[in-house]
This record gives C-alpha cells, structure tokens and sequence, in this order.
C-alpha cells in the first residue's frame, strides 16, 4: 500500500529523483522504466534533480503520482489527490487510475465533484457524523449533504435574512 496525502510531508531537503528513490528502497519491486516514462508524462524531467521545496503543490503531487504508480502494490490511499493539478494532469491522472484500477485498488478521498460524477465505475461513500454511507446515486449527493447536515438550515437563514434585509432597506 502507498498513501498520498492531501497535505506534503515530502522531505524538502531531498531532490524529486532522491524522494523517489528512497521511497522505491522501501518496497520489493518498483518499474524504474515506468516511474521515467510518468515523470516525462508530467513534465518533471528537467525538475527531478531539484529540491522539493522548489515544487509547486502541483509538482510535488505528480511526484507522489508517479512514484505510487511505479510501485508494484495492490492499493493505492490517496487523499485529494487531485488537488493541485492543472485540467491536463488532472485528465491524464483520471486516465491512468481508470487503465490500473483492473490490476489494483485505489481508494480517493475527494470533494471534487468532477471526478466523481465522471467516475461511473466506483463505488462513492458519503462520510457524515462520522459514519459512511454508501451512495447509490451519486445524482443525489448534493441533496442528501443539504438535507443531512447543518447546510439546510443555512439555507434557510441566509433567506430569512435577506427577506428581513429587503424589507428594511425598502
């Protein structure tokens, strides 16, 4: 298994290529062959031998990307994972799930709603209250995150309010 955090708790003081490097150390087999061909996929070539506190958020995401998909592993944890990433890795890193996720499970953490309406083939959990819910129509999450939270009420206050407003301001 390899996480991904949503947060960077990425070593600054080592390059892209040392990160990577130590983080293959730590498993039996990784595709070094595959890892090179990602990092060209994303750009990262020329910053590999940088440090990692020259990357942007979004390169230190395609970093941890890369190094997870060249690992040779079952799951993949990743927590928002997409946050960072311009439209063009966001759309390559939905491809490359979507070509692995035969072979391997991942398990994304994700408000970016995009992804999950693309993204038929999964099953969606809703967490709330600290509790999970499988959603069987992932048409109706907005409705039930209105109706099961504190959201609802909001609603209703902010037109209660504008209401009052209106008629003082008339």
């Amino acid at each position: 298994m390899y996480y991904i955090p949503s947060d960077f708790y990425l070593p600054e003081y080592l390059s892209g290529k040392e990160y990577a490097e130590f983080v293959f150390s730590r498993y039996e087999e990784t595709d070094r062959r595959f890892f090179d061909f990602l990092i060209g996929l994303y750009h990262l070539k020329s910053s590999l031998n940088k440090k990692i506190s020259d990357y942007s958020y979004g390169m230190k995401k395609k970093l941890q990307i890369a190094t997870s998909l060249a690992l040779n592993i079952n799951y993949i944890l990743a927590d928002e994972i997409f946050n960072g990433l311009d439209y063009e890795s966001f759309l390559l890193t939905e491809y490359l799930i979507n070509k692995f996720s035969a072979n391997r499970k991942f398990i994304l953490i994700s408000h970016n709603m995009d992804y999950i309406n693309r993204n038929t083939q999964a099953n969606v959990y809703l967490m709330s209250n600290g509790q999970m819910d499988l959603i069987k129509d992932i048409n109706k999450i907005e409705e039930i995150v209105i109706n099961i939270g504190e959201l609802k009420n909001y609603y209703e206050e902010i037109d209660g309010f504008l209401r009052n407003y209106k008629d003082i301001n008339e």
